[in-house]
């Protein structure tokens, strides 16, 4: 069964209510098909979720811009319904759903406590989306493109003002698929995941813009990083414990420049910075300051030479693996200070 925000894929025609009134479509003998429409919408608190701090000098990020929501929405069927939600409607879910896409702007989607959702597909060429709670299987964006009938990429299709907020994910594959989009952000979560935590890089000749990833504990088995951004310019990777059993916890590729890691709590493996073979280009303002890292893993901090503008600032390692932090040569204009080796220690419990 497929739950479709924004477009109505089962018979269910819904009368325009009053404010405060219950409008319902009851197949004979069916008494399940219930929308509450609420008398209107409650005051936007605002797109900011967690509080950065001072950014770098010369790092200005954009948060998302909040949806316009004119109406509310709460779906409480458990049979085969898909809530006629067009945009500017916020819906509350209260039933456990398989898949749930969201594929017009303007739409806000509360899941209550204790509620699941298999997938949660959110669509190319739509912005201003806002996800908060709920229990998924995996969140993923669609691509800026198209492989049918013809390989496309589109800058203009990449998914704009997406803010997800205070989730839980246990995926058997990736968490957190953005892909490719402008002014995204995932904060105050949680997620366990086989494969990524959070990716973003499907982007062809473009890239991504302004990016946060902030307040999460996110755990990823091993196969791939917990964070990897790639193509990605001005991002902010703050105060998140972050854990792998093998990958890098925190990667970034491409044509990357002004990303930011800051603040947080590194569990078992280390950091990439460029380095691949096909990074051929230069990775320009990278800021890494005032994280901990409990290493345990071979591969601790891979600097790419090519660096642009590093700063390498106030970090402390406890590992037994290496006797250095940046065991690499600074370039010319990377800033390396106030960084601290000590002897592993257990990190803190949660």
């Amino acid at each position: 069964m497929r739950w479709r925000i924004g477009a109505l894929t089962v018979g269910l025609s819904l009368a325009t209510a009053c404010e405060g009134s219950l409008t319902q479509s009851v197949a004979p003998g069916d008494d399940a098909h219930v929308v509450r429409e609420d008398a209107g919408p409650a005051p936007d608190p605002g797109p900011v979720t967690y509080e950065l701090g001072p950014t770098p000098e010369g790092l200005v990020l954009s948060w998302p811009a909040p949806p316009t929501i004119t109406r509310d929405v709460r779906v409480t069927s458990a049979s085969e319904l898909s809530a006629a939600i067009t945009s500017g409607t916020r819906v509350t879910l209260a039933v456990s759903v398989p898949r749930l896409e969201i594929l017009v702007s303007d739409v806000e989607l509360i899941v209550e406590d204790g509620v699941e959702v298999g997938v949660l597909w959110i669509g190319n060429r739509i912005g201003r989306i806002r996800v908060r709670g709920g229990h998924y299987g995996g969140i993923e964006v669609a691509i800026p493109g198209t492989y049918y009938p013809s390989e496309e990429w589109h800058a203009e299709w990449r998914t704009t003002d997406l803010l997800i907020d205070d989730v839980d994910v246990e995926a058997s594959d990736s968490a957190f698929m953005l892909r490719g989009g402008v002014r995204m952000a995932v904060t105050n979560s949680r997620a366990h995941a086989v494969r990524y935590g959070v990716w973003l890089g499907d982007t062809a000749d473009f890239g991504s813009e302004d990016i946060i990833v902030a307040g999460n504990h996110l755990v990823v088995d091993g196969p791939e990083a917990t964070v990897r951004l790639v193509h990605v310019e001005r991002s902010a990777v703050v105060g998140n414990r972050l854990e792998n059993g093998a990958k890098h916890n925190y990667r970034t590729h491409g044509r990357s420049r002004e990303n930011w890691a800051a603040r947080n709590l590194m569990i078992g493996t280390g950091m990439m910075l460029g380095t691949l073979p096909t990074d051929t280009w230069s990775i320009e303002r990278q800021w890494v300051e005032g994280n901990t890292l409990h290493h345990s893993v071979p591969s601790l901090l891979e600097l790419d030479a090519r660096l642009v503008e590093l700063e390498m600032r106030n970090n402390t390692v406890y590992t037994d693996v290496w006797d250095c932090f940046v065991c690499v040569a600074a370039q010319p204009t990377w800033l390396i200070e106030g960084n601290v080796r000590e002897p592993y220690r257990a990190p803190p419990s949660e």
